[in-house]
């Protein structure tokens, strides 16, 4: 099976104050998109970043190559475009993991878990949707077989893959794991400096 997973990485940053994926990690030096790319391209065979287009610059300068970039012409409509776009262009995947750029404390074992638990056959062709969860929070990143990709297709606006995963809640698996990063993103400057607990 050929499985990946899809950065998103298109957002405005509003909150943060300036574009947050170039803002540095104090203990790395890695800026935010760079650190997020590595953790997950330890794990994953397959990568692909979801980003504005006439962003080359960044795509540069993030360190991926020209087949590892998805750019979205519909981003500043929200982050529905952004996936429905991004899942498009991976329509020959067996599954995706949905994951968040701004998302770098993640720790590379549960994304080995994840990986394991969707690899499984009878959950990739089964529908399922598997996500990281602790005490019955759920977290990121969420993987979706591809049965479900022309739904996320179909995605606008702000929502997210929110509703897909409502819809189909009887297929959603959750694998309990204690891993804080599964839930901490950066909004703010200051949680660019280490996991919230």
């Amino acid at each position: 099976m050929i499985g990946g997973v899809l950065i998103l990485a298109a957002g405005e940053s509003t909150r943060f104050g300036e574009d947050k994926r170039r803002a540095r990690l104090p203990v790395t030096d890695h800026t935010l998109l760079e650190a997020t790319i590595d953790r997950y391209r330890s794990v994953f065979a397959h990568l692909r970043v979801v980003l504005r287009e006439g962003e080359d610059k960044l795509a540069m300068s993030a360190g991926l190559g020209p087949h590892e970039v998805i750019y979205s012409s519909r981003a500043a409509g929200g982050m529905g475009y952004s996936l429905a776009d991004g899942i498009a262009a991976v329509a020959d995947w067996d599954y995706a993991f949905i994951a968040l750029a701004d998302m770098p404390f993640i720790h590379e074992g549960t994304l080995k878990t994840l990986c394991q638990a969707m690899d499984s056959e009878s959950q990739a062709m089964g529908g399922a949707i598997i996500a990281p969860a602790t005490a019955g929070r759920q977290g990121h990143p969420v993987g979706f077989s591809n049965t479900l990709f022309r739904e996320l297709e179909q995605l606008t606006g702000d929502a997210g893959a929110r509703d897909v995963v409502r819809h189909h809640k009887d297929s959603v698996v959750r694998i309990e794991i204690e891993d804080p990063g599964i839930f901490q993103d950066v909004d703010r400057p200051e949680d660019l400096a280490t996991p919230r607990p």
